[in-house]
């Protein structure tokens, strides 16, 4: 629980952020639980910027540390809306859009894993029905039981996917777990929710598995390092949903673009 009163009479800090380094301020008591890289910033007197009670977060956007300090204060945040849908692919996973005319047999390495699927079915009769039945059904209900730390944040109807994972990358860097577990839970219940993922349409999903693919790779979680969190939550995504992805030329391109993206869509299958 927030405590307000030790939070407003604490002395305050000002963050630098961005590159045009506009001033954010912070009371300190408001970081001290939640971060130990950014209170070490503030309260460490060694440090010059203890010593003028101010930093500079370049490599942050404003959005992201406003929800940062929502946060902070209130112990929760609200998700921001999408200021505009891409609708270069369709406005859903259904719509005509520009549809690939290639297959998910494209993609490097999936043809073996439904190859041996079909293999196994044939030669033990176990899985009577499609392939779609006992693959993609399977993944999308493993990925709706997924759990998380902390509740989703609230969300409008047309949520915007890159600001809940701007923040996740913001509190991985400065180690704010209850707040990495809210982003993930979050991105979860958007992704589960039909009516949501329709709102935003495709391209919104392929904009956030390009930008888990680019900004995350081995993640430090206190004295660990571990493999990312969000693209474990997006590859398994696509996974499931691979059906309605692989409809779009789109994501056949920003697979040709990551092989480590594809590769982990391949293992995904095969968990």
């Amino acid at each position: 629980m927030v405590d307000y009163k030790e939070i407003f009479s604490s002395l305050t800090f000002t963050f630098l952020i961005g590159e045009e380094k506009l001033p954010q301020t912070i009371h300190v008591a408001a970081v001290k639980s939640l971060s130990a890289p950014l209170h070490a910033l503030i309260s460490n007197g060694s440090m010059s910027e203890s010593q003028t009670g101010v930093a500079t977060l370049e490599d942050v956007d404003v959005k992201t540390f406003g929800l940062f300090i929502e946060y902070a204060y209130k112990g929760d945040y609200e998700t921001p809306m999408l200021a505009k849908v891409n609708r270069s692919t369709g406005t859903d996973m259904t719509s005509s859009g520009p549809i690939s005319k290639r297959n998910r047999n494209d993609i490097p390495g999936l043809w073996k894993v439904e190859e041996a699927y079909r293999n196994f079915t044939n030669a033990t009769g176990v899985g009577n029905g499609s392939l779609a039945d006992h693959i993609y059904i399977g993944l999308w209900e493993s990925f709706k039981a997924r759990t998380f730390g902390a509740y989703p944040a609230k969300t409008p109807h047309r949520p915007d996917l890159l600001s809940i994972a701007k923040l996740y990358i913001f509190a991985t860097r400065y180690l704010v777990e209850p707040l990495r577990q809210k982003c993930l839970a979050t991105l979860h219940l958007i992704l589960t929710t039909p009516h949501l993922t329709k709102n935003i349409g495709p391209q919104s999903i392929l904009d956030l598995l390009e930008f888990a693919y680019l900004n995350t790779g081995v993640e430090p979680t206190g004295d660990l390092s571990t493999k990312s969190l969000l693209r474990d939550l997006v590859i398994h995504y696509a996974a499931s949903k691979l059906l309605e992805l692989s409809k779009y030329e789109a994501f056949f391109d920003l697979l040709e673009s990551n092989a480590e993206m594809s590769s982990d869509l391949v293992k995904e299958m095969v968990k």
